[in-house]
């Protein structure tokens, strides 16, 4: 009696492990990225001041992802555009951005519920102290 107890709680506990194992890997759908269109408002560092911006993701006719992104530099406002975005498999997305100032990378990771993301940008590569982040309107 007491092996067949011992083997039940030790599959009850394999199993609850299992499970707490899986909850911790969070799962984003294969399509997340579809559903990544519209506008987010949000703050980014730059030069090292905080400034407003709005940052929109669309997708294109042959299934790329684009976007625009307008923000505030020292009361003007300033436009850029993302390119050649690439969404990973748990949320991320790369893209280019170009604006007046140069070019760049920008990578950001979004919440599971895709109506958030928080990401960096950089020139040649992610600066992690220059911050983007937005919240879909």
């Amino acid at each position: 009696m007491k092996k067949i107890l011992c083997l039940v709680t030790c599959s009850v506990l394999m199993l609850m492990h299992f499970y707490v194992a899986q909850a911790d890997q969070v799962k984003f759908p294969v399509d997340w990225a579809k559903q990544i269109d519209g506008t987010y408002r949000g703050h980014l560092l730059s030069s090292g001041q905080k400034s407003e911006v709005s940052t929109t993701f669309k997708h294109t006719y042959g299934g790329g992802i684009t976007g625009l992104y307008e923000f505030n530099d020292n009361g003007h406002k300033e436009e850029g555009t993302f390119t050649d975005c690439k969404p990973g498999e748990a949320g991320e997305l790369f893209c280019d951005w170009k604006d007046k100032y140069g070019v760049g990378v920008l990578e950001v990771n979004f919440a599971l519920s895709l109506d958030e993301f928080n990401g960096a940008w950089g020139e040649k590569k992610v600066d992690p102290e220059a911050y983007w982040n937005g919240k879909k309107q």
